[in-house]
């Protein structure tokens, strides 16, 4: 195949993709955030990468083999079909995605209405990934969540 500046046609990942990294507790949601080149050992490809976490402090910068990565939304193609929770019909128990925090498969335990800053909707959820002593409950606004289908 060919290359143009050190870049295979074959590399399937790229800046601003956002991938799954397994950690001991599951798969974690992160974004390419820069490609190291063909750097690793026999040539393998290396990608920094940051973990999508809801906390600033607590995201985490890591440099990966591409072949450690899935890309996100071949893992999950609902992230990718999503409808967006600011106009969605939510209800109790539906099964949600906060991207914007840690990527957390969770489910709707109540809608609050449009009780947030300038009239957000805002909608209470529950984490259903971890064990069970780290299930948390919050509030998100509903944009911030994707509906899975």
């Amino acid at each position: 195949m060919a290359k143009k500046n050190g870049v295979g046609s074959a590399d399937r990942l790229r800046v601003g993709d956002r991938v799954l990294v397994q950690y001991p507790l599951g798969p974690v949601l992160a974004e390419v955030i820069e490609d190291r080149g063909h750097l690793g050992v026999g040539g393998r490809r290396i990608l920094r990468i940051r973990t999508l976490e809801a906390m600033e402090d607590i995201r985490q910068t890591l440099e990966v083999p591409e072949e450690e990565l899935l890309l996100a939304r071949e893992a999950n193609p609902a992230l990718y079909r999503p409808e967006k929770g600011g106009k969605a019909r939510l209800h109790a128990g539906q099964r949600v995605i906060a991207p914007s925090y840690g990527a957390t498969l969770a489910e709707i335990v109540e809608d609050r209405g449009s009780v947030g800053h300038g009239g957000r909707r805002i909608v209470r959820i529950r984490t259903l990934d971890g064990l069970e002593e780290e299930i948390r409950t919050f509030e998100v606004p509903a944009e911030d969540i994707i509906v899975l289908q």
